[in-house]
């Protein structure tokens, strides 16, 4: 059986979708590759460790044992094996005792991701433009899945990778794909995104060229679905802020989908 889900490039196909997608990229915005090579296994665990995770129960042996597993899995089937070609970021997030996601992300991701980012950047930082509180202010998409990992965070972390695959594609668009997906690849929201940051800092910092914005792809605001979140290099800084989509595609928006360990 041949690759159908994802291109050459690591790209989710665009025929899955009737919405708003750029059928062709000129992958004009892009991450830069060495960036994101730069961060091995062991520097990302230890930056989740220090800055997120800080009682995980497991080494960062077992972390390296669980995103190889992961990619051998992958590996394995034709129809989705060819997300591998694309970027791929591990990432952990913690068990949660709050099921508010606009809590967990005001009070513990937000936080972590200005510390990890500090650190490696002393001179810049993470510019939080939302000037209202994120509590009891987001909701989940329907057909993003994200139910998967929100439900499994009440009991354990988790660990996965995060392929930012949907680049170009309208808020309906990814939604949509996902849902057409397998049912073991999800929609990224916020924890994902955010993790993967505070494990590699940098990885939308660009030299040369035109680093893309991140949404956060499974969530929208209560009030008004039109709104979305994101974080986005400015400079040398990150920002994270929110603003509304109109259920557009854009050349630098990318949205992102997550597998995760069974």
């Amino acid at each position: 059986m041949s690759n159908n889900f994802f291109d050459a490039n690591g790209r989710c196909v665009t025929n899955l979708t009737k919405h708003q997608v750029y059928q062709k990229s000129r992958n004009y915005f892009q991450l830069d590759k060495k960036k994101v090579l730069g961060y091995n296994n062991n520097k990302i665990f230890n930056n989740l460790k220090n800055y997120l995770c800080k009682n995980l129960n497991f080494n960062e042996t077992e972390f390296e044992k669980k995103i190889i597993n992961i990619k051998d899995k992958i590996k394995k089937d034709d129809k989705i094996s060819n997300i591998l070609k694309g970027f791929s970021i591990p990432f952990i997030i913690p068990k949660l005792e709050n099921d508010d996601i606009g809590t967990n992300i005001e009070e513990i991701f937000i936080p972590a991701l200005q510390s990890s980012f500090k650190n490696e950047f002393e001179q810049f930082e993470l510019i939080n433009h939302i000037k209202n509180s994120l509590k009891n202010q987001l909701d989940i998409w329907t057909g993003s899945k994200y139910e998967k990992i929100t439900e499994r965070l009440n009991k354990q972390n988790i660990t996965g990778l995060l392929f930012p695959s949907l680049n170009e594609f309208s808020f309906p668009a990814a939604i949509e794909t996902v849902s057409k997906l397998p049912e073991n690849i999800m929609l990224a929201g916020g924890y994902e995104i955010m993790s993967a940051l505070i494990g590699s800092p940098s990885i939308l910092k660009r030299d040369d060229g035109y680093p893309p914005l991140l949404w956060f792809s499974s969530l929208k605001s209560v009030n008004d679905s039109n709104i979305g979140y994101h974080i986005e290099p400015y400079g040398y800084n990150l920002t994270l802020n929110r603003r509304a989509h109109i259920d557009s595609a854009a050349e630098y928006w990318w949205h992102s989908v997550v597998i995760i360990e069974d």
